[in-house]
């Protein structure tokens, strides 16, 4: 354990920057679930094979991806919301809409008492349907059936493409950085021929979070057509992204880097990130996070060691060069 004077303003900086922010986590009070917590440090060259998963959920919250993945840590919430239902079960609803009847669906979710009790059910039971009733009628506006929606798998030592029931395969993904080989394998989800679904809007935060997606759709030979369709808000997006081995490379790289050095590309911060006027270090402190995300919460509470090794500045230098193609996609 670390003495509480690591964790005051004048800290000693003698210990691992993984249990440093372990601790500094128990210290804020902030509830955590350790599992198996790693005392080995993670070099950057080992990292060799990349799983498509990994790049989606560090790509939706780089905090989160870092507590969870690089340290094995998990902040866990003290009291559960108790008037409306969890967004991964929304989300697990909205899935199942496409094989399953929905009303059924939620029947068997509130008898497992996974929505607010007395009036708050209808409320979030309608908010549901209605959320669901527009992801249909965006899929018709596009013109795709729920049959056409599949999960792409780019495979290891694959040397042909192949199709099976539901979805193609292909050859993993395979880029040289620094000298040393790194695969990309896994399933790609939200596949059509039409282009890559998302469930959110188009605003450039969420362009942002499907950004490794997309450059990975993007690598499909002939026949998908590179487009990003927005099911939340029905708009569309043709980026002319070029090379995209190049921008999928120094993605990979961003990615493989933050397993040792926090990525601060939170929502709260991410437009600012790309703005150009001088007051944008000082915006930083204006943001809040949601009540219900305690890694975006202990984020911008801890920005002072977030940005020691690398200012606000630099930072978006450093952002605005990994996504230069969706500049010119700002809300």
């Amino acid at each position: 354990s670390f003495d509480k004077r690591y964790f005051q303003e004048e800290r000693l900086q003698t210990f691992s920057q993984k249990n440093y922010l372990a601790a500094k986590v128990h210290y804020n009070n902030l509830i955590v679930e350790e599992k198996n917590f790693p005392v080995k440090e993670i070099e950057k060259n080992e990292i060799t094979n990349i799983y498509i998963k990994d790049l989606i959920n560090f790509a939706k919250h780089p905090v989160k991806f870092y507590f969870n993945k690089v340290l094995d840590i998990y902040f866990e919430q003290e009291e559960k919301d108790e008037f409306k239902i969890s967004f991964l079960d929304k989300y697990l609803i909205r899935e199942s809409s496409f094989n399953m009847n929905v009303e059924e669906v939620i029947k068997a979710y509130q008898k497992q008492g996974k929505f607010p009790a007395g009036i708050f059910t209808n409320i979030e039971k309608k908010e549901i349907l209605k959320d669901i009733k527009r992801l249909h009628n965006n899929l018709t506006k596009f013109s795709i059936t729920k049959e056409e929606i599949t999960n792409v798998e780019f495979s290891m030592n694959l040397e042909n493409s192949k199709m099976e029931e539901k979805r193609n395969i292909f050859p993993n993904l395979a880029l040289k950085i620094k000298e040393k080989e790194v695969k990309i394998t896994g399933f790609l989800p939200n596949v059509t021929t039409k282009g890559l679904l998302s469930y959110s809007d188009s605003k450039l935060t969420n362009l942002i979070k499907v950004w490794p997606s997309f450059l990975i759709y993007s690598t499909l030979p002939m026949g998908y057509e590179k487009r990003l369709l927005f099911l939340k808000d029905g708009k569309e997006k043709s980026l002319n992204i070029g090379d995209i081995d190049h921008y999928l490379k120094i993605y990979v790289e961003y990615f493989i880097n933050s397993h040792t050095q926090i990525s601060p590309l939170i929502t709260e911060w991410a437009s600012a990130f790309f703005k150009k006027e001088n007051s944008v270090i000082e915006k930083k402190n204006n943001f809040n996070a949601p009540f219900e995300d305690l890694y975006s919460t202990w984020a911008i509470s801890n920005q002072d060691q977030i940005f020691k090794e690398r200012g606000f500045r630099e930072w978006g230098e450093y952002f605005n060069e990994i996504f230069s193609p969706l500049i010119g996609e700002k809300e």
